[in-house]
């Protein structure tokens, strides 16, 4: 059976995750109670489960059901009285490799699932092995694009995120939680499951051209990065910068991509009306630690030749330098900044 993920999957109990369809390999069904099975049986149920490249994958973006709902994937066995958190691995259990170009090697249990699927993990040479996982991207069908706050901690009411899940697969990210969310982990489908919210630029010139709209500075994105590998080629991103510059609203950018220097020419002109602010994320200038941490970031030194090209443009531009972590890039500070 084929998913929307174009994934094919060995289903016997389909359900809808946020319109993601998954299965596992064995009908408990044909059991006379299925409350019944034996410990050995829920072994081999939970193993069941194999997912693997289909060859008659499903267009790349595919829909994905905006209905904030989760449903359990044995919806034929009976529920426990009451609900318990998923476990959470031992440290001493053996983990699958890391996957190249990955920053996390797996998915974490989600904390609203009561359910955590934990498969053998194959190791290099042995069926099954994937040393590649690709990115799915997905439309998130929002009806609204500006998400608000009231923290006193942060500096900004309004961000806009185009994307949900991020490529660059920051190690630290603490968005990675937001991911469970959607009924997917806050490891590997993090950065391989992205969301894209293909009517952004629309929805944001609705709002903003609301009446109780007042005009303030919105953060580009707050969550994940707004110029990460697919924003190439969607230009998302891009197209909201259009719709605040036509507006004469400040917005407040952040990112660790070089990308963002293909928008000079919109940048240039919001700057000539003090509408922007850029900020670029450097966290080492270890190419090494970097590749370890961030995997699919832009590199140091083309983050600094991004700043060097907007401060030559007159475009305000700024350094963040986070998280530091002791021991490991904090020594680091001095020469970043």
């Amino acid at each position: 059976m084929l998913t929307p993920l174009g994934l094919s999957v060995n289903t016997f109990s389909s359900h809808f995750v946020d319109g993601l369809l998954v299965g596992a390999g064995e009908d408990p069904s044909s059991y006379d109670d299925a409350s019944a099975l034996a410990p050995s049986s829920w072994g081999r149920i939970k193993a069941a489960l194999r997912v693997h490249p289909c060859p008659h994958a499903h267009p790349p973006l595919a829909p994905v059901s905006p209905l904030p709902y989760t449903a359990h994937i044995f919806t034929t066995l009976r529920r426990p009285r009451e609900r318990q958190a998923a476990p959470m691995p031992d440290p001493a259990t053996p983990r699958p490799p890391g996957k190249r170009g990955r920053a996390a090697g797996f998915n974490t249990p989600n904390r609203f699932q009561p359910l955590h699927l934990e498969p053998d993990p194959a190791e290099p040479g042995e069926e099954g092995f994937q040393e590649r996982v690709p990115t799915s991207y997905l439309i998130d069908a929002s009806r609204s694009i500006l998400a608000e706050n009231d923290s006193p901690d942060v500096g900004f009411r309004f961000s806009l995120n185009p994307y949900r899940g991020c490529e660059h697969g920051c190690v630290y990210c603490y968005a990675r939680p937001t991911h469970e969310y959607l009924g997917f982990s806050a490891g590997l489908d993090f950065e391989t499951k992205i969301l894209v919210k293909e009517q952004a630029p629309e929805l944001l010139e609705a709002a903003l051209r609301k009446r109780s709209w007042q005009p303030q500075v919105v953060a580009l994105s707050g969550n994940t990065d707004c110029y990460q590998p697919v924003e190439r080629r969607l230009q998302l991103t891009r197209r909201c910068l259009e719709v605040f510059l036509r507006f004469r609203n400040p917005v407040s950018l952040i990112t660790k991509n070089h990308l963002v220097t293909r928008d000079l020419d919109i940048l240039e002109s919001m700057a000539a009306l003090d509408l922007v602010h850029v900020t670029l994320s450097i966290t080492s200038l270890d190419r090494r630690l970097t590749s370890a941490m961030e995997p699919r970031t832009s590199r140091p030194e083309r983050r600094l030749q991004a700043l060097e090209e907007l401060s030559r443009a007159g475009v305000p531009a700024g350094v963040n330098v986070a998280p530091l972590i002791p021991g490991l890039n904090d020594s680091e500070a001095p020469a970043i900044l």
